[in-house]
């Protein structure tokens, strides 16, 4: 049974013994015979009965009153929930994550994640600090609808932008963290003094593989022995991120790649890098070229695209005109693997031929693909990608970047070492939480 699953049926229990001693109170409270309240002797006279039926009155219009300021109501207060609320400012929109949570059986248990998006990032405001703070301030709302307003002061809240805004200037990134950090500065919630900035790749690895072990049972659970490595590929940055078992796996690994995490009570080695230009949008821009040192238009030509196919893109403010060329998927894939290994991957042997967990834009394309089921995922294989990118560069029903991005996903993959049988376990939710880096980071708040 999951998480929820088990919250529910708790407080349904819970809520029927408050109905049933309610109905013996009210029974009580109007009896005519020979035993009152709290079985006490002797009969309940009508004045009696008018004051009791005063004070039930006066108690249904206060817990009325109470459940109505409280939003959520008395139910959510009296069960031991708590919240958190995370923004998650990636490069193609930002993001809310409510979550609540419990600690009634003695662990951390989240029991609900109210989940909401708006596009475009927070890296398209770079003229319009307005528009970056509006877009923040609309997405808040959805946490004071849902938490209710007894406990928004006692609620962390953290905005942590992604490799949108490190792409960006600094005095751009800086000017939209500081007018959305005033915004939230504002706000009713909990808001410390880091609260708003740019998250360090390294951390954003770690808080997607805490998020994915937590959900799996393994981080918090069954223990470290069990947690899976994660590939999470977003738009602008991809992080591989996995805890060491085999001895020189920390030896072997480039300087900095691997860190000392704690994390419920353990201690633990961690191997994480954050490689920035490797999101699928940015990879895009590697393969046709860019990005733009100087601000101009791209003109290219790609065999990812039917020849005499024209189209106009841009990401992050920089422009591209595509004109497609002959090559087909073969010259696709060369371009793509051209593009990707220009940026020195590393190949940690640990993760060859073992149980992988890949998400995100991992998801969104194998999903397309129909490697995977669209709702709930599933596994598939290395080899997968390659032979559905070789599909759809051939194939006139497929949608317009599916040849280029299987190009790139098989290129990245491949750029790890992977062998083509491996197997890769595909989900955007499980036990219906999102599998991001939010929920991993709402862990050092609590």
């Amino acid at each position: 049974m999951s998480y929820y699953e088990a919250a529910y049926y708790k407080n349904k229990r819970k809520n029927s013994m408050n109905k049933d001693e309610e109905k013996s109170f009210i029974s009580k409270l109007f009896s005519t015979s020979d035993r009152g309240i709290q079985g006490s002797t002797g009969r309940i006279y009508p004045r009696s009965r008018l004051i009791g039926l005063i004070l039930a009155v006066i108690l249904v219009i206060y817990g009325f009153t109470f459940i109505k300021k409280d939003g959520a109501g008395s139910s959510e207060l009296s069960n031991g929930s708590f919240y958190s609320v995370i923004f998650d400012a990636g490069s193609t929109g930002s993001r809310i994550h409510v979550y609540t949570f419990t600690k009634e059986t003695g662990k951390l248990e989240l029991l609900d994640e109210l989940f909401e998006q708006v596009k475009p990032g927070l890296s398209s405001y770079a003229e319009d600090i307005p528009g970056a703070i509006k877009s923040i301030d609309d997405l808040l709302q959805h946490a004071k609808d849902k938490i209710p307003s007894s406990q928004w002061a006692d609620t962390p809240l953290e905005l942590k932008a992604t490799a949108g805004l490190r792409l960006l200037k600094p005095e751009q990134a800086e000017g939209i963290l500081d007018g959305v950090r005033k915004l939230l500065k504002d706000s009713p919630f909990k808001v410390g003094d880091n609260a708003v900035e740019i998250m360090e790749g390294s951390d954003e690895g770690i808080n997607a593989w805490m998020t994915i072990n937590f959900l799996l049972g393994s981080l918090g659970g069954s223990g470290l022995e069990h947690t899976v490595p994660t590939i999470d590929l977003g738009g602008g940055s991809m992080q591989l991120t996995f805890h060491p078992k085999e001895d020189g796996t920390s030896a072997s690994a480039p300087e900095g790649y691997v860190l000392q995490k704690t994390a419920f009570g353990d201690t633990f080695d961690i191997y994480t890098h954050s490689y920035l230009g490797l999101g699928l949008m940015s990879a895009r821009e590697q393969l046709f070229g860019g990005p733009p040192s100087d601000g101009s238009k791209i003109v290219v030509q790609s065999p990812c695209f039917k020849q005499g196919k024209s189209i106009t893109w841009s990401n992050a403010k920089h422009d591209y005109e595509i004109t497609g060329s002959e090559g087909g998927y073969q010259a696709c894939l060369g371009m793509a693997s051209s593009a990707v290994n220009k940026n020195n991957i590393d190949k940690p042997k640990e993760i060859i031929n073992g149980e992988i967990f890949a998400f995100s834009y991992f998801f969104d394309r194998a999903s397309e693909a129909g490697l995977i089921d669209a709702e709930n995922g599933g596994k598939t294989k290395v080899q997968s990608f390659r032979q559905a990118a070789e599909k759809a560069c051939s194939s006139d029903d497929s949608s317009e970047w599916q040849c280029t991005d299987l190009c790139l996903i098989s290129a990245i993959l491949d750029a790890f070492g992977l062998p083509e049988d491996q197997n890769l376990q595909i989900a955007k939710k499980i036990n219906g939480a999102e599998t991001q880096w939010t929920l991993g980071d709402s862990f050092h708040l609590m």
